[in-house]
């Protein structure tokens, strides 16, 4: 019995590793800047309100898990508000990822968001390395606002979205 058992437990815990590389959420940290607020609602919740108000606005997700607080949108061009395939380097073309982390498990939820362009196309860089914020001003942080304050007031009509 004990030599199955000796199988059996390094095979488990294999399996209960691999459960975790199918993780959504990137590995990404928010760029310093990025806009950080707290909600009084749960992470998962709060990611799913992200995902309702950027999908009313027309705007096209990449990736979302309100399990895992996190949603990424598709580029974006703030100038025809239209999806594009890549990000290319207009800076008119933008990306917008969220991350919802518990700050009172199930009652509150920090938020983070950016809204990203790139600086310049480099296939021999990393696409992160060449993603900037949006400053104060840009198209791209003026819909960010937007969406931020609709998250916080979802009863409010959205306007410009």
């Amino acid at each position: 019995m004990s030599h199955r058992l000796a199988l059996v437990v390094p095979l488990l815990i294999s399996l209960a590793l691999g459960c975790g590389a199918s993780s959504i959420r990137t590995r990404l940290s928010p760029l310093a800047g990025a806009v950080v607020d707290t909600l009084d609602l749960a992470a998962a919740a709060v990611i799913e309100l992200v995902d309702s108000v950027i999908t009313a606005g027309g705007i096209e997700i990449k990736v979302v898990s309100p399990a895992e607080g996190y949603l990424e949108t598709q580029w974006f061009d703030t100038l025809t508000e239209t999806p594009v395939d890549s990000g290319n380097d207009s800076d008119a073309v933008v990306r917008m990822r969220f991350w919802a982390d518990p700050v009172r498990a199930g009652v509150q939820a920090q938020l983070i968001s950016e809204v990203v362009y790139l600086q310049r196309i480099d296939p021999s860089l990393p696409e992160r390395e060449l993603e900037t914020l949006a400053p104060p001003g840009h198209p791209g942080y003026a819909l960010l606002q937007e969406i931020v304050e609709q998250i916080e007031n979802p009863h409010a009509p959205l306007d410009s979205l």
